[in-house]
């Protein structure tokens, strides 16, 4: 009885020591193929990850390159001047421009018609005589002199209002013989300035 007993026992330590046997098993199986597919998934993501990182150091290398390619056209371009060929002038460019650097043609007047009075404005004596010879020298025959009843500064040419191409002409034989020698309308608050054609005032 006992011996029956002490079997059965063992039988059933048995029965329940396969279970647990094999569910162990099963648990170090599952664990492995976890540990395999991790380990496959790690190995996946290191995998794109590398290509994603060569595949982006290429781009940027051949994005600086094309960078560096614009960069030495620009600069080519910039420093290689583009000559451009220049048509010769034409005989009436040449011509215009000859003229404008020509001296400026009188206009077609009769200096000794002119009328022209020479007045002493307050210069030392004889500065009215003086200025008409000069004149006269210049073609200007028709000077005359006067004295002033004011006195004037400096040397100035008055005119009347359609008169000032004639003053400038008289400006001109003037200019040489003394320093400076300007051009202005009659002035009406001085009557002598306006009694004929062109007034010289030889002023002080």
């Amino acid at each position: 009885m006992t011996d029956r007993t002490h079997h059965d026992m063992e039988i059933g330590h048995a029965d329940m020591t396969a279970p647990v046997s094999a569910g162990a098993s099963r648990s170090s199986h599952s664990t492995r193929d976890s540990l395999f597919g991790k380990g496959v998934f790690i190995s996946v993501v290191v995998a794109a990850f590398a290509i994603l990182t060569f595949f982006g150091s290429l781009g940027y290398r051949v994005s600086l390159s094309q960078k560096d390619d614009r960069q030495s056209i620009g600069t080519l371009v910039a420093t290689d001047p583009v000559v451009k060929d220049t048509p010769a002038p034409t005989a009436d460019v040449v011509s215009e421009q000859v003229d404008d650097k020509a001296t400026p043609i009188e206009p077609d007047v009769d200096k000794s018609s002119i009328e022209i009075v020479v007045l002493n404005g307050g210069a030392t004596a004889g500065a009215a005589g003086k200025g008409a010879d000069i004149l006269k020298k210049a073609g200007f025959t028709g000077a005359k002199t006067a004295d002033a009843t004011l006195d004037y500064s400096g040397v100035t040419v008055y005119h009347k209002e359609d008169a000032s191409s004639e003053a400038e002409m008289v400006r001109k034989a003037l200019a040489d013989s003394y320093k400076s020698v300007s051009v202005a309308p009659a002035d009406a608050k001085k009557a002598e300035t306006g009694t004929v054609r062109i007034v010289v005032v030889i002023g002080k």
